[in-house]
């Protein structure tokens, strides 16, 4: 059985297993996961503000300053530019906002939303990580506050383990195979650590599970 992280997914564009893996992103080349996912939160707000920003001193100079027409038209053409920009990038920036707050991913959002719909229950749309607003916003932003609008600080983990409320635990704790064999989720009783085979890099192993003798795979994914 080959070991997966929690939270971590397969990515076809770069063809490797991304830790807390969010999206791949084509605008800036990478797929968004828990390494980079802060540079990715800053690169928003940063792009956001500034268009935002550059909407109100266009709107500024167009309604106080005397410029030729040729110099209105450009800066309305701008305006445009930067309007049609911010109209994108807002939402956008506020959704990857509302996810974090959540301490959750792009993935577990389609995914607790596709099973919200299909069990009408509201709280199925609830991160299964979500431990308080400080608690995501440090997961993620690091643990000292002042570096959070900056391209620094450490991160919280190595991302192969994961906090989770009380219901991530009553879930694995009474996990039971859907092919009804002696397939099941152990809890967590250690912490070593394993040797990626691809990347070299150290992981910590915190999920263990017994194999399903039905399958060669385990019968279940860990997401």
């Amino acid at each position: 059985m080959v070991y997966k992280p929690e939270r971590a997914h397969y990515c076809r564009e770069t063809g490797q297993v991304v830790l807390r893996m969010d999206h791949h992103c084509p605008w800036v080349g990478n797929t968004i996961g828990f390494g980079n996912y802060k540079y990715f939160i800053l690169f928003l707000l940063y792009a956001t503000s500034s268009c935002l920003f550059a909407n109100i001193d266009i709107v500024h100079l167009l309604a106080t300053a005397t410029l030729t027409p040729s110099a209105a038209h450009l800066l309305f053409g701008s305006g445009s530019i930067m309007a049609l920009l911010s109209s994108v990038m807002v939402p956008f920036s506020g959704f990857h906002l509302w996810l974090l707050s959540q301490n959750m991913t792009t993935i577990e959002y389609c995914q607790h939303r596709s099973r919200a719909q299909s069990a009408d229950n509201d709280q199925d749309r609830s991160s299964y990580y979500d431990i308080g607003l400080m608690g995501n916003l440090s997961a993620v932003l690091g643990d000292n506050p002042l570096m959070w609008p900056f391209q620094c600080g450490q991160l919280r983990g190595m991302g192969s383990a994961f906090p989770s409320d009380q219901r991530m635990k009553h879930y694995l704790a009474n996990f039971e195979c859907p092919r009804q064999c002696a397939c099941r989720v152990i809890p967590p009783a250690r912490t070593d650590a394993r040797t990626d085979a691809r990347t070299g890099a150290r992981t910590g192993a915190r999920t263990y599970a017994q194999p399903c003798p039905q399958k060669a795979q385990p019968s279940y994914q860990c997401n």
